[in-house]
C-alpha cells in the first residue's frame, strides 16, 4: 500500500471516530443533569463535529484529487486557428471560417517567408517540419492560399511569377494538391501554365470560378486536420 492511500485511509478513519466522538459526547450531554458539565460536554461535541467536516473534507480532497485528474488537468493546446482571437480560450471548429484561416495563413507567410513575394521566389516547398509543422500540414495549405491570392490580386506581376515559377516549385504546388485530392485542379493549372501568359485571361476566369471551391477546400482541411495546427 503506497503512503498516499495510507493517508488517504487514515483521514476517513479519523473523520468516522470523530464523528463517533462527536455523537457520544452529544449523548452524554443530553443525560447529564449538572448545568456546567452539560454546557462543556456540548462544547466538545460541537468542536468534534467541526473536526469531523474538517478531517471529512480533506479525505474527500484527497479521494478525488486523482480520478478527474491526471487527464482533466492536462491544458488544453493552443491552435494556430482556433486561437487566432489571441484567447486562451479557442472557438470552437465548428465556428472557424475562411476569412480567420487566410488572416492566420498572412500572418503564417510573414513570419516564414518575409513576404508574399517571397512564396513565387524562393522555393519556399523545399522546407521541412521546421517551417511547416507537424506532418508539413502547413505546405498543402500554402499551396491553397498561393492560388487564393493569385484570384484576389489579379495583377500582371502576381501572374507573371506565376508563369515564371520553376518546374520544381510548381511540382511541388501541385504534389500538395493531389495530396489533397485535388488532381483536376492540379492539371488545370498545369495546363494553363503550359500555354505560357498569352492564356493568362483563361488562367484568370479560371481561378475567379474556383474561387469559392478553393476557400471552401481550405478550410475543409483545416477542419478535418485541425490537431496538426496546435502550438
Amino acid at each position: 500500500m503506497n503512503k498516499n492511500k495510507t493517508i488517504n485511509i487514515l483521514l476517513w478513519v479519523g473523520a468516522c471516530v470523530s464523528l463517533v466522538l462527536a455523537a457520544l459526547t452529544a449523548f452524554f450531554a443530553l443525560n447529564t443533569e449538572g448545568l456546567y458539565t452539560k454546557v462543556v460536554l456540548i462544547l466538545v461535541a460541537v468542536l468534534f463535529v467541526a473536526l469531523t467536516a474538517m478531517v471529512g473534507y480533506l479525505a474527500y480532497m484527497d479521494t478525488f484529487k486523482v480520478a478527474p485528474s491526471k487527464e482533466g488537468s492536462k491544458k488544453k493546446p493552443l491552435n494556430y486557428f482556433l486561437n487566432a482571437n489571441g484567447k486562451k480560450k479557442g472557438m470552437p471548429v465548428e465556428e472557424l471560417t475562411f476569412e480567420v484561416i487566410d488572416k492566420q495563413m498572412n500572418k503564417f507567410v510573414i513570419d516564414a517567408f518575409g513576404s508574399p513575394v517571397a512564396l513565387w521566389k524562393n522555393s519556399v516547398f523545399s522546407a521541412g517540419e521546421e517551417v511547416f509543422g507537424k506532418e508539413c500540414a502547413f505546405k498543402v495549405l500554402l499551396a491553397y492560399k498561393m492560388l487564393s491570392d493569385l484570384q484576389v490580386h489579379h495583377s500582371k506581376k502576381a501572374w507573371k511569377m506565376f508563369f515564371e515559377l520553376p518546374d520544381v516549385d510548381f511540382a511541388d504546388i501541385q504534389e500538395c494538391l493531389v495530396r489533397n485530392g485535388d488532381d483536376e485542379l492540379a492539371r488545370a493549372l498545369n495546363m494553363y501554365r503550359l500555354s505560357g501568359e498569352s492564356c493568362v485571361g483563361e488562367a484568370a476566369a479560371f481561378l475567379d470560378e474556383n474561387a469559392s471551391y478553393i476557400q471552401r477546400r481550405m478550410l475543409n482541411y483545416v477542419t478535418r486536420k485541425i490537431e496538426l495546427f496546435d502550438m
